[in-house]
């Protein structure tokens, strides 16, 4: 019986590999050409490896090709529809409607009606972006359904997973760049001024459909934050791996401008050096030789980096004012008693001209009202709270990347974002792994 189970497991995970690889392939080459054929290609062999993977791998295999859902998509006529509305119904099918698992009617019974709500609220604003408003309530139900059912995802695979997605973005934004300016990667192109308004480019907007370099920027830290908390458990092929990215992933985060990056990393050092404290002179030491070294490099290429750090310096200096006006007017929308009360539904930025929360609180309100906000923002916490209950999820080293991931929620964040959900979930197994890392050791 091990042995079939093992076969199986092998099967499955060779599936995910070559399934991994040609949907980013062709999600790389749409990104190139903008060719519909690529899309299709896409679409069909993940669509197909979902219908022979096991659970875990489904999820991995979604979570993955989830960051790329606007290089994988399928063309018709006019209309450009996601993967994902082809991806779900299989996923549902497979393990949950056809099983009849009665947890997935309970558990998603709340993102169902936030679906409909979501649509009846939209349209009657005329703004409903219904297939829009479909991927990312059905994210949220995939997202409580993988929780409360205890898939056993290697934490390890998981890790490595948002790596590769990370990769596949920079890949793609890489070309783009050396399409439009042919060039990439070097600093002064990310000091440049593009417009007349002053605004300036940063990494990320080369092909922004597929993520800005706000959202590139949080991807990053949460990678480097989780993959050095479990370092140990990596075997030498996967450390290479995580080391190669680490680096190559500071540098992209730096060239994003984003504050997102700094705030995060900063958030992670801290935490770390509060959970390496029993041995406080090994961590200093690298902490002061990491200082040296960045010293050394920036003096060394003072000329090359200057306008790179100026620009950071400028994104620092200006992004609290932009924040706080925007806060400002969320809160003057939401005076009114109808959007305060019933909200104008997730795609509300198009009923309000230039208004976007930026705080995934302020967001739900001005999507969902008050009182169906309140639900939803529940629903959410509900899930993290019974999970971190039943697994005892107590200590602090756990909590490090949802400290960070809130963190820039409060200065960005929206409740159709799709991988805000696989974040949340990210999060979660990873905490659940480190527990059952800590239950292993400690019975060795």
């Amino acid at each position: 019986m091990k042995y079939l189970e093992s076969e199986t497991q092998n099967k499955s995970s060779l599936i995910l590999i070559l399934s991994l690889f040609i949907s980013i392939l062709f999600g790389v080459l749409y990104s190139l050409t903008n060719s519909s054929a690529f899309g299709f290609i896409s679409t069909f062999v993940i669509c197909l490896a979902l219908t022979q993977l096991d659970t875990n791998d489904c999820f991995l295999l979604l979570f993955v090709t989830q960051f790329l859902r606007s290089v994988i998509r399928i063309n018709i006529g006019s209309a450009s529809y996601s993967f994902l509305l082809f991806a779900y119904p299989i996923v549902f099918l497979r393990f949950h409607i056809i099983s009849n698992d009665k947890s997935f009617y309970k558990v998603s019974l709340a993102a169902i009606f936030l679906l409909f709500y979501d649509i009846i609220i939209s349209t009657l604003y005329d703004v409903a972006n219904i297939g829009d408003i479909i991927l990312w309530a059905l994210s949220l139900v995939l997202i409580l359904q993988v929780l409360y059912s205890d898939y056993a995802i290697d934490i390890n695979k998981l890790i490595i997973s948002l790596g590769i997605a990370i990769w596949c973005i920079c890949i793609i934004n890489i070309l783009a760049e050396i399409r439009i300016f042919g060039s990439s990667l070097n600093p002064s192109l990310y000091g440049a001024y593009l417009a007349s308004d002053g605004s300036y480019y940063s990494f990320g907007k080369g092909y922004p459909a597929i993520a800005g370099g706000n959202e590139i920027a949080q991807y990053i830290p949460l990678f480097i934050g989780t993959s050095i908390l479990n370092w140990k458990n990596f075997n030498k092929f996967s450390k290479g791996f995580l080391f190669t990215s680490d680096i190559f992933f500071a540098y992209i985060g730096m060239i994003c401008i984003a504050r997102a990056f700094y705030i995060e990393m900063a958030i992670f050092f801290i935490a770390w050096f509060i959970i390496k404290a029993k041995r406080p002179i090994s961590f200093l030491f690298f902490l002061v030789i990491l200082i040296i070294i960045g010293y050394i490099c920036i003096y060394t290429f003072s000329d090359y980096l200057n306008p790179l750090i100026m620009q950071v310096q400028r994104r620092f200096a200006q992004g609290n004012g932009g924040r706080d006006s925007l806060w400002i007017r969320s809160f003057e929308v939401l005076a009114d008693w109808k959007v305060g009360l019933f909200g104008a539904g997730s795609y509300y930025p198009l009923v309000f001209t230039d208004l976007t929360a930026h705080n995934i609180f302020l967001d739900t309100f001005l999507s969902f009202g008050f009182i169906i906000g309140t639900f939803y923002l529940f629903t959410l916490l509900r899930t993290i709270v019974d999970e971190c209950v039943k697994y005892k999820l107590n200590r602090f080293k756990y909590w490090i990347p949802f400290i960070m991931l809130f963190v820039y929620k409060n200065i960005s964040g929206s409740v159709r974002d799709v991988p805000f959900y696989y974040i949340i979930a990210f999060i979660i197994l990873f905490m659940i792994g480190m527990k059952q890392e800590d239950v292993a050791s400690d019975c060795l």
